[in-house]
């Protein structure tokens, strides 16, 4: 089940996570707003059940993502692929 909030142009999706939820959070080099777009697309078709977002005000770039099984190398793999940095925050 899929919780969906659409606030005008904003569309966030949660899955109804239950309880082997996790958070995982990284830093980026990521500071072009349409670029931050492109990327979210990319995590989303691979991890589908997320809620990902990007907080490009904060000084490091933060990408957040909230899932049940969140694999840090492969977000890492896809960041990089696109040409930007990507560190797991531990």
């Amino acid at each position: 089940m899929f919780i969906i909030i659409n606030f005008k142009s904003i569309k966030l999706i949660w899955p109804d996570l239950k309880e082997n939820y996790m958070v995982e959070v990284f830093k980026t080099n990521i500071a072009d707003e349409n670029i931050a777009d492109s990327i979210l697309e990319k995590l989303v078709s691979h991890l589908p059940e997320s809620y990902v977002n990007f907080d490009l005000e904060d000084c490091d770039r933060i990408l957040r993502i909230e899932n049940c099984t969140v694999h840090a190398m492969e977000v890492i793999r896809i960041i990089k692929q696109n040409g930007f940095e990507c560190q797991l925050i531990e």
